[in-house]
């Protein structure tokens, strides 16, 4: 299972433009490190923010993770989905695609 995020764009018209993303999907077993470092809920708590309104969590998260790569690496997926180096690249891919386009809305499902 995974999360799947879209950045969307209001076009005017009765659906939204979706954009590519990099950081499209990311599995749930990464969720107890994304509450962890981004906030205590998880991604969904960035379901409706702006591009530019994700960037500073981002940037925070990813800091985080730099400071501490024991404690997240302590709760990884024993399967082996969901790694510390898997959740630290799609973050700086999250906020790229946002970077990208800040005035895009981030879905999260």
């Amino acid at each position: 299972m995974s999360y799947d995020l879209s950045l969307q764009i209001d076009t005017g018209g009765t659906e939204p433009a979706y954009l590519d993303m990099r950081a499209e999907n990311i599995t749930y077993n990464l969720g107890p490190m994304l509450r962890l470092v981004l906030h205590k809920d998880g991604l969904r708590a960035l379901d409706g923010m702006l591009g530019s309104e994700v960037i500073p969590l981002v940037s925070a998260a990813l800091a985080r993770m730099a400071a501490a790569p024991t404690e997240c690496k302590a709760i990884e997926a024993p399967n082996g989905w969901g790694t510390y180096e898997q959740c630290f690249q799609w973050l700086i891919d999250l906020k790229e695609d946002c970077e990208q386009h800040p005035k895009a809305r981030l879905g999260v499902t």
